[in-house]
Protein backbone atom coordinates (compact mmCIF):
# COMPACT_ATOMS: atom_id res chain seq x y z
CA UNK A 1 0.00 0.00 0.00
CA UNK A 2 1.46 3.41 -1.11
CA UNK A 3 0.92 6.90 0.99
CA UNK A 4 0.71 10.19 -0.32
CA UNK A 5 3.13 12.77 1.49
CA UNK A 6 0.27 15.44 2.47
CA UNK A 7 2.62 17.96 2.42
CA UNK A 8 3.08 18.09 -1.42
CA UNK A 9 0.51 20.00 -2.86
CA UNK A 10 -1.02 17.44 -5.13
CA UNK A 11 -1.18 15.33 -2.40
CA UNK A 12 -3.38 17.72 -0.05
CA UNK A 13 -5.13 18.63 -3.13
CA UNK A 14 -6.48 15.01 -3.56
CA UNK A 15 -6.58 14.23 -0.10
CA UNK A 16 -8.54 17.36 1.28
CA UNK A 17 -10.30 18.53 -2.01
CA UNK A 18 -12.46 15.59 -2.79
CA UNK A 19 -15.99 16.38 -3.05
CA UNK A 20 -16.83 13.19 -2.41
CA UNK A 21 -15.58 12.65 0.77
CA UNK A 22 -16.25 16.03 2.36
CA UNK A 23 -16.16 14.61 6.10
CA UNK A 24 -12.13 14.66 5.32
CA UNK A 25 -11.84 18.24 5.23
CA UNK A 26 -14.82 18.76 7.62
CA UNK A 27 -13.10 16.93 10.48
CA UNK A 28 -9.86 18.76 9.18
CA UNK A 29 -10.93 22.37 8.99
CA UNK A 30 -12.92 21.79 12.48
CA UNK A 31 -9.60 20.46 14.23
CA UNK A 32 -7.44 23.16 13.11
CA UNK A 33 -9.75 26.25 13.44
CA UNK A 34 -10.52 24.66 17.21
CA UNK A 35 -14.10 26.03 16.65
CA UNK A 36 -16.04 25.55 19.93
CA UNK A 37 -19.04 22.62 19.48
CA UNK A 38 -21.74 25.23 18.60
CA UNK A 39 -19.34 26.74 15.51
CA UNK A 40 -18.61 23.54 13.93
CA UNK A 41 -18.26 23.39 10.25
CA UNK A 42 -21.37 21.00 9.12
CA UNK A 43 -20.97 21.35 5.41
CA UNK A 44 -18.40 22.33 2.46
CA UNK A 45 -18.37 23.27 -1.22
CA UNK A 46 -15.20 22.82 -2.70
CA UNK A 47 -14.72 24.26 -5.66
CA UNK A 48 -11.77 23.73 -8.00
CA UNK A 49 -10.97 26.90 -10.46
CA UNK A 50 -7.79 25.05 -11.87
CA UNK A 51 -6.73 21.73 -13.49
CA UNK A 52 -4.59 18.89 -12.28
CA UNK A 53 -0.95 18.83 -13.62
CA UNK A 54 -0.71 16.15 -15.62
CA UNK A 55 2.67 14.90 -13.50
CA UNK A 56 3.35 15.11 -10.15
CA UNK A 57 6.57 17.56 -11.07
CA UNK A 58 4.25 19.88 -12.24
CA UNK A 59 3.41 22.41 -9.21
CA UNK A 60 -0.06 24.31 -9.36
CA UNK A 61 -2.82 23.89 -7.05
CA UNK A 62 -5.30 26.07 -5.96
CA UNK A 63 -8.69 24.75 -3.67
CA UNK A 64 -12.01 27.05 -3.02
CA UNK A 65 -13.64 26.02 0.01
CA UNK A 66 -17.13 27.37 1.38
CA UNK A 67 -17.98 26.39 4.36
CA UNK A 68 -21.23 26.17 6.26
CA UNK A 69 -21.32 25.85 10.52
CA UNK A 70 -24.28 25.09 12.32
CA UNK A 71 -25.46 28.09 13.14
CA UNK A 72 -25.86 28.82 9.52
CA UNK A 73 -23.18 30.82 8.70
CA UNK A 74 -20.84 31.29 5.76
CA UNK A 75 -17.57 31.71 4.94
Amino acid sequence: MKFLDPTIDIAFKRLFGNNAKPEIVISFLNNILELPPEAQICSVIITDPHNQPDTLWLKKSVVDVRCTDQQGRNF
